[in-house]
């Protein structure tokens, strides 16, 4: 402890940590027996007491822990403050006559979230000293150890796995429009990093939105409307800050297990009715702890981890804010912390060490409202300054709150000599290339996505591609493709020229050429990306009927709006048919033929609300969902130029996914096409069908054949609602209940022009309902479930039994 004397105060400072753990606790009341001032530990649990004269009593409190009192004399001797853990547990609720005292308190802030909640300001900006560091949570139950556990063990204690700095400044504009630039940068074991941490968004600035999301999870906020029915609150204490401010002290935990929720504890400005502090923590095994017997549990609240006597269970996070109050006006958090854990089960004789990864940030300089008219904001969210990478510690030195520990500054050395000798920024570099699918060699780089691919036309379809690299140019961009099927025994190929005629690819301008397969009636909207393995990806693996397609084309793709990509070209299309179809292209004489040119100029948009884009590795990374997506393609057939075929395409897309309070999460996909001429089977609309296989996709019709329906007029409703979730074994099985159903509507063409074909025509309302369970069974990082789905309405079978139709569900596990 250091004791700073002034004329009319001594300052005290010190740090409290957990007895066994020795680890710092973060938000305990700090107070001065018989004063109503005090004041919390912060993120790295110091305080800063001012106290009138050294003979006084020091008093420390925290939930889930003793409360203790000392004399000023023991607290400066001290290094640090202990507190010791209760042995009671601490999420039994009490519930009592009358009004809960706290849900007055929780009523007012929810009353006032429109003025606190940060997102909801006009603007804001601040500097921030980012922190991350990659370390190991060690059970303290391993008592056998062999010279591999001591060894390991003596070099996690000097050493962090992996450390990252980086120093931004942020602007804030209302509508959720965010631009950060990377002032300062550092990471261990790399020279020239292309990567950065900011551990401010790992979380939300602020804790008012209705759902706190992390990692791509959604979590109930317990401030939030209607949250009494969600959420148990207590008010357990009250604590004073260093001008005697009074705040309300309030844990909170959900009250059930069916949905995402947050425990923790809340601290609550007793004048202003705002957040001065928050600690939450996921909940997902609470039930666990319940389930384990007397005497052979302990929680421990600051690790979010539970040990027994044969295995411990980390938790996915924790999270902790403190604010400030900004020109006596508003609260605006200043330090960030967040916790990510990576363990799971771990056997406590076993040697393992879990991962756990630790985010600070410390912010300064903020502003509440500033004139950001000069800020660019676009989609481009994060950038870096020219010299992020080359600062010097007097750069440095500015921001470093707390300054660098023994163990961090070893990090960095210890990391930055390995990494060197293994030249593992040259592997970085090369995985950074895999993320794109690209593989750099020289002045070229290898396409990957075009080296495999699988679908039931063509069999395996193997290939490569090859294009120029920004080391030839960043302007421009050539190249080019070969492919080849298995199963069809056909070659496949083409060519492009990109020319980027705005920075950051803004505007390009773009030719191409291919001779290649397309199927029949595709529907596809543009910009629509569902993420890698979710099961509408599956759909292209089961296309078994295609035709041959020479294609030119010329056009511009850009973005004029943040969310909006555009593209106008204009097409020749070459088709030739090599199965029985034939369509009639002069009616008077019954002309027929199985090859058709189409030119066409095509407008196609792709509107992708939320998405943001960071630069990293001299790219620009996606890195949110869109919750909204809207899309539209607009096509004119040209009889000139070489076409066949006058006639006007348009279709469109919505697909808006829900975040409800206790409801589960529905999503909805409407997509919708008109042709206003007859045009051949290959131009008209496949409504997506996959009874054929066993294999579940989403936004497709489970009971309709996958070449079942064309149209020229066509309207799809799609709706799944993941309902409850509930857990038969943590890691193993955590079922979760989908219900589904979709519509389509159809309006056919003329059939008698199409000769040979293999399609029905939809010309009426088509209906299909069932229920999936997902994530029954989760083994290798994956998810597997199943579901039932009934064929209904006027195209239903006869017989009962063929309307039935059995899936299997394959998904990516997350881990959540």
């Amino acid at each position: 402890m250091v004791p700073l004397v002034s004329t009319a105060q001594i300052k005290l400072i010190g740090k409290v940590v957990d007895k066994k753990l020795n680890e710092p606790l973060v938000f305990v009341s700090v107070g001065i027996e018989g004063s109503k001032k005090g004041t919390i530990t912060n993120i790295d649990g110091i305080f800063e007491l001012e106290v009138p004269s050294k003979d006084v009593l020091i008093n420390f409190r925290y939930v889930g822990y003793q409360p203790l009192s000392l004399s000023y004399a023991q607290v400066a001797v001290l290094q640090q403050v202990q507190l010791e853990q209760e042995t009671k547990v601490l999420n039994e609720v009490t519930v009592l006559a009358g009004e809960n005292p706290a849900h007055p308190i929780i009523r007012k802030l929810v009353e006032n979230k429109p003025r606190l909640n940060p997102s909801a300001m006009d603007s804001y900006s601040f500097e921030s000293y980012n922190k991350f560091l990659l370390g190991t949570d060690i059970s303290p139950e391993i008592d056998r150890e062999d010279s591999v556990q001591v060894n390991m063990k003596k070099y996690l204690s000097e050493n962090f796995l992996f450390s990252m700095e980086s120093v931004t400044k942020r602007h804030y504009k209302s509508f959720n429009k965010v631009k950060e630039e990377v002032l300062a940068n550092r990471v261990s074991g790399f020279k020239s990093p292309q990567f950065t941490t900011m551990a401010s968004s790992f979380q939300n600035i602020g804790f008012y939105d209705d759902f706190i999301t992390v990692m791509s999870i959604n979590f109930l906020n317990p401030i939030s409307k209607n949250s009494f029915d969600n959420y148990y609150f207590d008010l357990v204490d009250s604590v004073n800050d260093e001008v005697g401010r009074k705040s309300y002290v309030i844990a909170f935990e959900p009250k059930k297990k069916n949905f995402n929720g947050l425990k923790g504890i809340m601290n609550v400005d007793a004048s202003d009715f705002a957040l001065s502090s928050i600690d939450a923590e996921t909940t997902g095994f609470t039930d666990l702890h319940n389930q384990l017997s007397e005497g052979q549990s302990q929680f421990d609240p600051n690790h979010s981890t539970y040990y027994d006597l044969e295995t411990y269970l980390t938790v996915n996070f924790k999270l902790q804010q403190h604010y400030t109050k900004i020109r006596d006006e508003v609260w605006f958090p200043d330090q960030l912390k967040f916790d990510v854990f990576f363990g799971e089960f771990v056997k406590k004789d076993s040697p393992s060490f879990p991962l756990m990864g630790i985010g600070k940030s410390y912010l300064k300089n903020i502003a509440i409202n500033p004139d950001v008219s000069q800020v660019k904001f676009d989609r481009t969210v994060l950038t870096y300054h020219d010299l992020a990478n080359d600062r010097d510690s007097i750069f440095w030195n500015q921001y470093r709150e707390p300054k660098l520990t023994p163990k961090e500054i070893e990090t960095y050395e210890v990391i930055d000599s390995v990494f060197e000798a293994n030249k593992v920024e040259k592997i970085m570099t090369l995985t950074a290339g895999l993320i794109e699918k690209k593989i750099a060699i020289g002045l070229f780089d290898i396409n990957l996505h075009r080296a495999f691919d699988i679908n039931k036309y063509e069999g395996f379809r193997l290939g490569m591609g090859l294009s120029t690299s920004e080391k030839i140019s960043k302007t421009f961009e050539l190249g080019g493709y070969w492919s080849y099927g298995i199963k069809d025994k056909e070659d496949k190929f083409g060519g492009y020229f990109d020319l980027h005629l705005l920075n950051k690819k803004r505007l390009d301008f773009f030719i191409n050429y291919s001779e290649d397969v397309e199927q029949f009636g595709k529907i596809q909207f543009y910009k629509y990306k569902p993420l890698p393995l979710e099961t509408e990806t599956y759909y292209p693996f089961l296309i078994d009927n295609m035709f041959n397609v020479v294609q030119k084309e010329a056009g511009f793709r850009f973005y004029w709006l943040r969310y909006l990509d555009t593209e106008i070209s204009l097409r020749q299309r070459d088709i030739s048919v090599n199965n029985d179809y034939s369509f009639i292209v002069n009616e008077a004489d019954l002309t027929s033929t199985n090859e058709f040119d189409f030119t066409e100029v095509s407008l196609k948009l792709g509107y992708n609300y939320g998405v943001n884009y960071v630069e990293a590795f001299n790219k620009l990374l996606r890195t949110t969902r869109s919750n909204l997506y809207l899309g539209l393609n607009y096509t004119q057939g040209l009889s000139d130029f070489g076409g066949q075929f006058e006639y006007r395409k348009i279709e469109g897309m919505v697909q808006k996914k829900f975040l409800t309070r206790g409801f589960g999460q529905p999503t909805f996909t409407l997509q919708a096409g008109y042709i206003d001429e007859v045009l051949p089977i290959t131009n008209s609309f496949n409504i997506h069908g996959t009874s054929n296989e066993y294999l579940d996709v989403a936004n497709s019709f489970r009971t309709m054949g996958i070449n079942e329906f064309v149209t020229s007029k066509y309207v799809n409703l799609f709706y799944q609602h993941y309902v409850s979730q509930f857990v038969i074994h943590p890691k193993y099985s955590k079922p979760q209940l989908v219900l589904q159903g979709a519509l389509a509507y159809g309006e056919g063409q003329n059939s008698e022009r199409h000769i040979g074909s293999a399609f029905s025509e939809l010309d009426d309302y088509y209906f299909e309902a069932g229920i999936l369970v997902r994530r029954l069974v989760r083994a290798l990082g994956y998810s597997f479930g199943v579901g039932l789905y009934q064929r209904m309405g006027n195209y239903a079978f006869e017989k009962q039994s063929d309307n039935m139709f059995f899936k299997i569900n394959i998904t990516f596990d997350s881990g959540e």
